[in-house]
């Protein structure tokens, strides 16, 4: 992977889609999912459909097309996650993915997490979808002690932090 050590965003683009990759591939190995449209949307299912995974904006378009629900009315700005996991057709559970190789916008990410946390609180509990916890999945560059902090606070309020590495099953805690 090409090392981003200028702050061009170009760059961070292109390391954080390759590792966004590498995370959606192995939860769809983890999970045994299969590439899939819903309403003329790419999503990944599992065979009984109780797990739909969307990339992106992408929850917002099923949103829209299944029940003509346009989230962007609710908040300033329409928040993209980076994979929305729905279980079980009500239940949204989100992934922030993250990677980084030198000090930049990404690691302001992670210190935001907890109102992001909020905000989807507020957006996506209605009679259609209800927001349950988001993650984060991050490179090994947080594994620093200066990223403690944060990573403390966001597990102390219920949000999972995982370094190179996602135990799926962070949907069934509690």
């Amino acid at each position: 992977m090409k090392r981003n050590s200028t702050g061009q965003g170009h760059l961070t683009n292109e390391n954080g889609k390759r590792f966004e990759k590498v995370v959606l591939d192995n939860i769809i190995k983890q999970l045994n999912l299969y590439e899939s449209t819903i309403l003329n949307i790419e999503c990944y299912k599992n065979e009984n459909n109780s797990l739909i995974v969307f990339e992106q904006s992408n929850f917002y378009k099923y949103a829209f097309s299944k029940y003509d629900i346009d989230y962007k009315i609710k908040a300033s700005k329409k928040y993209v996650a980076d994979l929305w996991l729905l279980k079980n057709e009500k239940d949204l559970y989100l992934m922030e993915v993250k990677s980084q190789k030198s000090a930049g916008s990404t690691d302001e990410k992670i210190y935001g997490g907890l109102m992001l946390d909020l905000i989807y609180k507020e957006i996506f509990n209605d009679d259609k979808f209800t927001y349950r916890k988001i993650c984060y999945v991050t490179n090994d560059y947080f594994e620093d002690k200066k990223y403690q902090t944060p990573k403390d606070i966001l597990k102390r309020n219920g949000i999972e932090f995982y370094i190179d590495k996602l135990d799926i099953n962070w949907i069934n805690k509690k």
